[in-house]
């Protein structure tokens, strides 16, 4: 698995490629399956709550990301990311559209 530098605004991200795509298909499903519901008269029904989740778990993936990002000069950078956190926000996220789906109006 290869790691690279993701960005460099405002830190330096680094995480393995695998991480960034898992989150942009994702972010592709959400749009297709909210694109969709609408198309067919059912927009998603979405509260504060919700939204705070996912600004909660955006956060999250983001912070997994920076972890790494200030050690990238080091040969063990890659230790310094930790799955773990990516995944408790990444699993957070897709609970909550999930849950968005899931919702009766």
């Amino acid at each position: 698995m290869d790691w690279d530098i993701l960005f460099l605004i405002p830190t330096t991200w680094a995480a393995a490629v695998l991480y960034p795509v898992l989150v942009s298909i994702a972010m592709l499903l959400f749009a297709a399956a909210t694109l969709y519901r609408c198309a067919r008269g059912r927009p998603l029904k979405v509260t504060r709550l919700d939204l705070l989740g996912f600004f909660v778990a955006s956060v999250i993936v983001v912070a997994s990301f920076c972890t790494a990002g200030p050690h990238i000069t080091e040969a063990d950078y890659a230790s310094h990311f930790y799955p773990a956190i990516f995944a408790t926000g990444y699993a957070l996220g897709l609970a909550l559209f999930a849950g968005c789906l899931l919702r009766r109006q």
